[in-house]
């Protein structure tokens, strides 16, 4: 996302400079900055969050399969469907 990028290099260069550079308005961002996480991207960065977890607990040894069968069932964005067998 353009507005995701903008907002990571902020701090190397005016946003507004970036914005212009790709086309958008500054005070679109500005607005896009001031609206509250949906409840998807919650759910996401939170099932991200946990992956993370399971992967540095496991010492690196789970991988994204082993990491999404400890985390089956989760609800959001992300949800993993519970297995048939």
């Amino acid at each position: 996302m353009k507005l995701g990028f903008v907002d990571e290099h902020r701090a190397v260069w005016p946003a507004r400079l970036v914005c212009e550079a790709l086309g958008l308005s500054a005070r679109g961002y500005y607005a896009w900055r001031a609206r509250p996480e949906s409840l998807r991207a919650q759910a996401n960065r939170e099932l991200t969050d946990d992956v993370r977890l399971i992967h540095t607990e496991s010492s690196g040894t789970h991988d994204a399969p082993g990491s999404m069968q400890c985390c089956r069932g989760t609800v959001g964005a992300w949800a993993i469907p519970e297995s048939s067998g």
